[in-house]
């Protein structure tokens, strides 16, 4: 008869720190109240920009302008032209070379932006408040040109600043009350949504509510015509919600930030050259890998799988939130426009919620039997699973000046999760093996 391991106290010691840091993360992620509280130009809520009038953010970890894959200089370029801070391509990459236009990254600024993520001061952003923490996060809308580096196409991204978003944003000022975001998001979910790359239902659903406000402010019929061929007719589709997603994401997610010896994942982003992650008791430190391509993908032709760059945006978010890739089975309508099958996304599904240490019950997944939606992503369940989730993604040209190329699935870089977890280690002074070892019962 063999006898029993003895127990590590260590092992011991810190699965009851990490169970109690992780107990208050998921209260956290999981009694937030979120509304939209406006809709407004970036340089009146963001304050990079009250120091930085001439700046813009970007998706992704820090990174300086020298070192940014083609498709986010380009998506930069597009917005120096549309603020008027050069008249000609050839200057705006003059200026940007110069230095005069202050770079940062959004993430580090409550502030989320898909692909590119391209924010300047002038860009009408979602306001998202989070009532029960008192935090705001704000993002762009997401459009199929500059946000992918094209600076020859300017017309959606003018026409949301000028036109679009000041009619949004008189409807929401004229419904009277918030607008809250559980209830929608919740509908959402039993439309077929999964709030990442499928947010059809998210931007009718938000359209239909700012029409009421519209039409009780006697605004003219050609004003809220003009916001449903916007929202849905143009070459952009009903993918105008996404940024409203990917800011309730963020506002979700932030509180959770800053909690000693918890394990859960508080931000994923990548910026078309680094893949980078952050750890709730780690923050707001990042730990980067190279950024990789998708391993399945659905191409928009003309472009072939030899115009792909490396993975790009902060539309992750809404993974790190248990939306997008944690969710794959709950919108099989996507799965065929990232190259998967309708098992695959199941499997994809499975595998990811193997990864989470908790259920949200604000959001409950039909696909799922009304299961809530996964909660918390555990570093140190990648760790033991020797894999990080699986995302779906949109993916750019390798190369400025193109609109988007294709979509995809993305293995998430294994290098960014083993320096996080070198890095829990040694800031708490364990092993990997006695981190992995406390998802163990105690003996």
């Amino acid at each position: 008869m063999s006898t029993p391991a003895a127990a590590d106290p260590v092992v011991d010691r810190l699965r009851t720190q990490i169970e109690e840091a992780n107990r208050e993360v998921v209260k956290r992620l999981t009694t937030s109240a979120l509304i939209l509280d406006d809709i407004a130009p970036a340089g009146e809520v963001v304050p990079f920009f009250k120091q930085n009038p001439k700046g813009v953010l970007h998706a992704g970890p820090p990174i300086e302008w020298t070192r940014m894959c083609g498709a986010m200089q380009g998506a930069i370029v597009g917005m120096v032209l549309v603020e008027g801070w050069a008249s000609t391509v050839e200057d705006a990459y003059k200026l940007m070379a110069s230095g005069a236009v202050k770079t940062g990254s959004a993430n580090e600024n409550s502030a989320v932006g898909p692909m590119s993520g391209v924010i300047s001061p002038s860009m009408p952003v979602f306001v998202i408040l989070n009532r029960t923490f008192g935090n705001r996060s704000v993002s762009r809308p997401a459009d199929l040109h500059q946000q992918f580096g094209n600076y020859k196409d300017l017309t959606a991204i003018r026409l949301w600043r000028d036109t679009i978003a000041p009619t949004m944003r008189i409807g929401l000022k004229a419904l009277g009350k918030p607008l809250e975001l559980g209830p929608m998001l919740q509908s959402c979910l039993e439309m077929g949504d999964e709030l990442h790359n499928r947010i059809t239902a998210l931007t009718n659903l938000l359209v239909n509510e700012l029409t009421f406000g519209l039409l009780k402010q006697g605004i003219p019929h050609d004003a809220i015509v003009a916001m449903f061929d916007f929202s849905f007719k143009n070459a952009n589709g009903p993918r105008l919600a996404l940024g409203l997603a990917m800011a309730a994401a963020q506002a979700t997610l932030e509180p959770a930030t800053k909690v000693e010896y918890s394990t859960v994942l508080t931000c994923m982003s990548r910026n078309g050259v680094d893949w980078g992650v952050r750890v709730s008791s780690m923050h707001p430190q990042w730990f980067v890998a190279p950024a990789p391509t998708c391993h399945k993908y659905y191409i928009f032709p003309p472009y072939t799988r030899e115009d792909f760059g490396n993975d790009m945006g902060d539309s992750v978010i809404t993974e790190t939130n248990g939306w997008g890739g944690l969710i794959a089975a709950n919108s099989l309508a996507l799965a065929y426009v990232v190259g998967a099958t309708p098992e695959e996304a199941f499997e994809i599904s499975r595998f990811n919620q193997k990864l989470v240490i908790a259920e949200n019950p604000q959001y409950k997944i039909p696909a799922f039997g009304y299961r809530g939606a996964p909660c918390g992503i555990d570093l140190r369940q990648i760790a033991a699973h020797k894999q990080g989730p699986v995302i779906n993604t949109g993916i750019a040209h390798k190369d400025a000046g193109h609109s988007v190329v294709a979509r995809g699935l993305l293995h998430t870089p294994m290098l960014c999760f083993e320096k996080a977890l070198a890095a829990y280690c040694t800031k708490y002074a364990v092993t990997q093996e006695q981190l992995v070892a406390t998802l163990k019962p105690a003996q």
